[in-house]
Formats: structure tokens, sequence, C-alpha cells
């Protein structure tokens, strides 16, 4: 007598290994830079994510006055965060738009961190 195998059993289910998505980290190769250029490189490509404009960092005045009114309480950022701690650093918008916080030599290059550089305009000059 002939078997008639099962068609769905006869078929091998070769499992197919899951292709995992490959990150392309567009960063420049940055540990051959002498220490002291170091930061102008990471700069140099470092750009706002929402406008994709580039940054550079407050200038002591301008930090100053950032930080001026996060003491008065006026300075929130994107997320709905009301700043409260002074900061050491930050970057700019070369457009002057948007400010991001540097936490820890760190750049916080995050939607929602960004900080309007328009609130800054609105601040009354101590």
């Amino acid at each position: 007598s002939h078997h008639h195998a099962d068609p769905r059993g006869a078929r091998m289910r070769h499992g197919l290994p899951t292709q995992k998505p490959l990150l392309y980290v567009a960063v420049q190769n940055l540990t051959r830079c002498p220490a002291e250029t170091m930061d102008k490189h990471l700069l140099d490509i470092l750009v706002c994510p929402l406008s994709h404009v580039p940054l550079r960092q407050l200038t002591a005045a301008e930090l100053k006055s950032l930080n001026d009114a996060i003491a008065h309480g006026g300075i929130g950022n994107a997320g709905g965060d009301t700043l409260t701690g002074r900061l050491n650093a930050a970057l700019i918008t070369t457009d002057q738009a948007r400010i991001y916080p540097v936490e820890d030599d760190i750049p916080v290059l995050l939607a929602e961190a960004a900080i309007d550089a328009a609130q800054l305009a609105d601040q009354p000059v101590a």
C-alpha cells in the first residue's frame, strides 16, 4: 500500500537566522585625534537631533545668562521639565534656536532635553 506523507510534515521548516538590524553609527573615528582637538572634532559632528543644525558651545556670558534664568525658575525643556540645577556647560544651535545641556562632559542631545533659546530673551535682565 502506498503511504501519502502529510505534505506539512514532509516539508522541513528551515529556521532562518533572524537578521539583527544593523546600526550604522555615523561618527568619525575620534580616537586618533590629539586630546586638545577632541572637543573641536566632536563639535564638528554634533548636530541638533531635531533640526540637524550644527552646535557650538555657549560662551561664558551666555552660560551665565542661562544659569541666571534657571535660578529664577523660568527655564523649561521640551520634555516639560523645569530646570533647577546650574549647568557647567551647554551647546546651542548655530541658529540660536535650541540649547542642549552638557552633563559630566556629555552633551544630552535628546529632543526632550532641548531648551527653547527664546526663553532666555523673555527673562528680565538682572
